[in-house]
């Protein structure tokens, strides 16, 4: 009696209806814990499967630079030398066939497969480690260069210049420009000349030529050299020297005189017997025998050419 009364009673009612309260709240903390540690775990699932794409990924590529890296040496190097024009398609072909010069010789060498795989995979190791250390570490431009055979990274275009306005110009202030500059390029011919004459009429170190003759070879536009065995050589060919212009070489330490191709005659040619030449060119001129006898009588030791 005692029993049903207390669970009848409002006291009893209210513990019951707390006790479900209770079980309920625990069910709900299992249920949502349990689908928050599956969530969990599906996402580091998912993290540790990409994790290991990266790491594969990686692991092909250090693989690959080590297992190219010779081949890619002796190709660099071949293309350097000899200037070949290849894309980045025929670098990658011909790297993999050259890594089989340096592998083929490591097994002749070692006479052992495993001993030549091992060794070939160690210098790999030792050229991508080089390659990295001058280029991080010592900056050099080689590395980059190197690379870019492989990659080719794309140019900027330069800006695109907008086409200059044409200017009409008068042909009057054309006209008068060309004049100034030929005035000016007169100007400055005469006042060389003048230098020149002084030069060589002034010079006190060496025998002087007279202002006559240096005058006269520059009237001509000729050339004046000095001998290294003393004395003068003058070139005037295909000039307009005359006969009458020869008198100016008169008084003068003259060794070669080149009149080819002149209008120069045998009267010309006496102003030359006291000069001492000792070389003579009257080519393609008026000059006759008759004037190349007296020569030789006056100098026997001048070598002639007509």
């Amino acid at each position: 009696m005692s029993d049903a009364a207390d669970a009848g009673s409002p006291c009893s009612y209210q513990l019951e209806q707390l006790n479900g309260n209770r079980n309920t709240y625990s069910d709900y903390s299992s249920n949502s814990g349990g689908s928050s540690g599956g969530g969990s775990d599906s996402n580091s699932g998912g993290d540790g499967s990409g994790g290991a794409i990266i790491g594969v990924l990686v692991v092909l590529a250090i693989a690959v630079a080590v297992l190219i890296a010779p081949g890619a040496l002796i190709i660099c190097l071949v293309r350097e030398f000899i200037e070949l024009n290849w894309d980045k398609g025929q670098m990658w072909t011909f790297s993999a066939l050259a890594c089989l010069v340096p592998f083929v010789g490591t097994w002749i060498g070692l006479k052992s497969f495993r001993r030549a795989v091992v060794a070939y995979c160690v210098g790999g190791v030792l050229m991508v480690g080089t390659f990295l250390v001058c280029h991080y570490g010592f900056k050099y431009e080689f590395p980059k260069k190197y690379l870019s055979y492989y990659w080719e990274t794309p140019t900027k275009q330069p800006p695109s210049n907008p086409k200059p306005e044409r200017v009409e110009v008068d042909p009057n202030q054309k006209r008068l420009e060309e004049e100034a500059r030929k005035a000016r390029a007169e100007a400055e011919q005469l006042r060389m000349q003048h230098e020149f004459v002084n030069a060589l009429v002034n010079d006190k170190k060496d025998t002087p030529l007279t202002r006559e003759c240096a005058e006269m070879v520059l009237r001509n536009k000729g050339q004046v050299v000095r001998s290294f065995l003393g004395g003068f050589r003058i070139e005037l060919p295909d000039s307009k020297v005359t006969d009458e212009d020869l008198r100016a070489l008169v008084g003068n330490q003259i060794s070669s005189l080149t009149l080819e191709n002149t209008a120069i005659t045998d009267a010309g040619l006496l102003h030359l017997k006291g000069l001492k030449l000792s070389y003579l060119n009257v080519k393609k001129t008026k000059v006759t025998s008759k004037g190349i006898d007296m020569l030789r009588q006056a100098d026997i030791w001048m070598r002639i050419e007509w």
